[in-house]
């Protein structure tokens, strides 16, 4: 029988937050907690991380796994972030044309390499953080080898709740997730 191993896909805004808040709550240990970072996310994000790094170690959960994809063997360009990427390619991120490669590129494989490296002989049951204000953003493509979980869904945790669990643990409402050039930023993020 195949082993089922849950990770939380940590994206490093506060729905993530909020998820490993809510799991902690619920006595729900994760087998692993991972972020792929793209080397430009926000400054707060980056020291949020820090943070959550100790709240993790305080509760017991597994440390967070920090994942990139210039680190990975399978890229061979040398970007050693997705900023590198568009600098090279003399681009933007590709959401600035209506698409979510940058994402799929420097968040989703990174996720999917280090869970291959590390569980290929398990069922790997990723938990994403979509509130339930989010609900169209959990639009689920079923796969068998790496079904997705929606905790913040199952809950019915729309944004404030996600807040208010943010302060339960004792920790600052993180900043919104995304690398400080994103081109799906609004004027107020920036």
């Amino acid at each position: 029988m195949t082993e089922t191993v849950s990770v939380v896909n940590y994206g490093g805004g506060v729905n993530s937050l909020a998820m490993l808040v809510g799991m902690h709550e619920r006595l729900m240990v994760p087998d692993a907690i991972v972020f792929s970072d793209t080397r430009g996310e926000k400054p707060e994000t980056y020291a949020h991380i820090e943070k959550l790094k100790l709240w993790l170690e305080a509760v017991g959960f597994p440390e967070l796994t920090i994942v990139c994809r210039a680190d990975s063997e399978r890229t061979k360009t040398g970007d050693a972030s997705l900023e590198d990427e568009c600098l090279r390619l003399g681009t933007l991120p590709s959401r600035a044309y209506g698409y979510g490669t940058c994402a799929d590129k420097w968040k989703i494989d990174p996720f999917k390499w280090w869970a291959q490296e590390h569980h290929a002989d398990s069922i790997v049951a990723r938990a994403i953080g979509y509130d339930a204000d989010e609900q169209y953003r959990a639009r689920d493509h079923p796969d068998p080898k790496w079904p997705k979980w929606y905790p913040l869904l199952e809950w019915n945790w729309e944004r404030d709740a996600c807040e208010a669990a943010a302060h339960r643990a004792g920790l600052p409402v993180p900043p919104k997730s995304a690398c400080f050039f994103c081109p799906s930023s609004k004027k107020h993020e920036l």
